[in-house]
């Protein structure tokens, strides 16, 4: 509209070049939903002028978008409130964790550690379990010392699998209650009988704190030997085969027991100077006992190598922690084999062989061990955590003059350069050519044939003539 020549207040400019019918069929155009510009325009004028909001220039986009969302229809239809999925009736899990808060647990028995307390130091390193399972995992400890009546249990660690974890609680023979030892094969190395070297202590596992813990068996001189020659991720199951070259002497349960016997021997650390040797006992090696002028620590002491030390001793080459005893008659002479030198218990960490470099011209080398000091400004809150570089997972710590061990990861040793399998025997050369006989003449094979039949003659003959009275 124009007064005067002038333009009125607020009025839209004239539109130029395109006539108005034109621009309808512009804003009327559909597109793939069939609205348009101009029906969506109609419809949030006529929102506008229906709900009469005082705010409505403020919330016009959220208006435009509740008119669009009208509309909206989805290419596939679904559920506006799915049913919820169908509930487990497999309540086997349910009671065995009801049964378990049934055991007689006791905070201060000695023999049962409190995985509450240890977790807690373990977590300022970033492992250890879900805080919601100790309490089954106590009780679950409990119930195994009360059932095996063991000496004392502890929660070796987790080793993770494929498909299925194993939980892990090793336990100590009351003295007098150890069972048969195994018998070794013909021309096989004699095991070490439990309660002794690599079967000083028996181990039980289980996939969760909750389930049935299962009895792993005696760990077997050619299984140590067969898994320090190969690396397998477990699956879970303890009866799954163990596929690989060289040949495993046994299954997963075996190979397990294999691994737990490997990583307690290089792994579990206690203070130096906590135990000694029991010099008044006559077997060999001599046990070990608390020693009464051991003296705590401070926690900033604890961080040099020298103030730890392997609770066992080393594993032999012949897959033993103690050379087996030589058969009468056989230590003596100058031909006699001599033995392999035993590594005794309570060695200090400082001599362990360190992790080599994967490119040796670098000429570093990880050590062994990382030892870390937390949480220093706490008097009797501070810990100590030991760090193995050689077998990931595995953690020793310190902290209000006690000790513990734990292990969390797949049970495979760290190594300087990637691992390579052990080759397959050489292939078997081609057998030597078949050299041929020579033809006999027929002259020399008559007359061969004819000392044969006269030699016949002679005896029948022989055979044939009257002996004399």
């Amino acid at each position: 509209p124009v007064v005067s020549g002038r333009a009125l207040p607020g009025a839209l400019p004239a539109t130029a070049g395109l006539p108005g019918a034109m621009d309808k069929a512009i804003l009327l155009q559909a597109y793939k939903d069939g609205n348009s510009v101009h029906s969506h325009l109609t419809e949030l004028i006529h929102t506008l002028l229906t709900e009469k909001d005082a705010n409505a220039l403020e919330n016009l986009e959220n208006i435009s978008l509740g008119v669009k969302a009208k509309r909206f229809v989805a290419a596939q239809t679904g559920e506006l409130n799915p049913a919820p999925p169908p509930t487990a009736t497999d309540d086997t899990w349910k009671k065995a964790t009801n049964a378990l808060f049934m055991v007689d647990t006791n905070v201060e028995d000695e023999g049962v550690p409190c995985v509450v307390d240890e977790a807690s130091w373990f977590e300022w390193a970033g492992v250890g379990l879900v805080r919601e399972q100790l309490p089954r995992l106590f009780a679950a400890m409990s119930a195994l010392k009360a059932q095996h009546a063991l000496k004392a249990v502890r929660f070796f660690g987790k080793v993770l699998g494929t498909q299925a974890d194993y939980y892990i609680v090793e336990g100590t023979y009351t003295p007098g209650s150890e069972p048969a030892g195994a018998t070794a094969a013909p021309g096989a190395i004699l095991p070490e009988a439990p309660g002794k070297g690599l079967n000083t202590h028996v181990y039980y596992v289980a996939g969760d704190p909750s389930a049935q813990f299962v009895r792993l068996p005696d760990v077997l001189p050619e299984a140590v030997i067969a898994a320090c020659g190969i690396k397998k991720y477990l699956t879970g199951h303890l009866e799954a085969p163990v596929k690989s070259y060289p040949i495993f002497p046994g299954k997963e349960s075996d190979y397990l027991r294999a691994q737990i016997a490997r990583i307690a021997a290089a792994t579990v650390l206690v203070p130096a100077g906590k135990f000694a040797f029991n010099e008044e006992a006559e077997e060999e090696p001599k046990p070990l006992i608390a020693s009464e002028d051991f003296e705590v620590k401070a926690a900033a002491e604890m961080t040099e190598a020298d103030s730890w030390c392997h609770l066992s001793g080393g594993i032999l080459k012949i897959g033993r922690a103690t050379n087996p005893p030589l058969p009468e008659g056989e230590g003596e002479g100058e031909d006699a084999p001599e033995p392999e030198e035993e590594v005794p218990a309570l060695t200090p960490i400082s001599g362990d062989t360190p992790v080599a470099d994967p490119l040796p011209e670098s000429g570093t080398d990880t050590p062994a061990w990382s030892i870390k000091l937390y949480c220093p400004q706490a008097r009797d809150g501070a810990v100590v955590i030991a760090k193995s570089n050689r077998w990931p997972g595995a953690y020793s710590a310190v902290a209000k003059g006690k000790h513990a061990n734990l292990y969390i990861g797949y049970g495979a040793e760290a190594t300087a350069a990637p691992f390579t399998p052990t080759p397959p025997p050489p292939i078997l050369s081609e057998a030597a050519d078949v050299v041929e006989e020579v033809d006999v003449p027929l002259a020399a094979e008559n007359q061969v044939l004819k000392a044969i039949d006269e030699e016949r003659m002679k005896a029948e003959a022989a055979a044939d003539e009257p002996q004399e009275e």
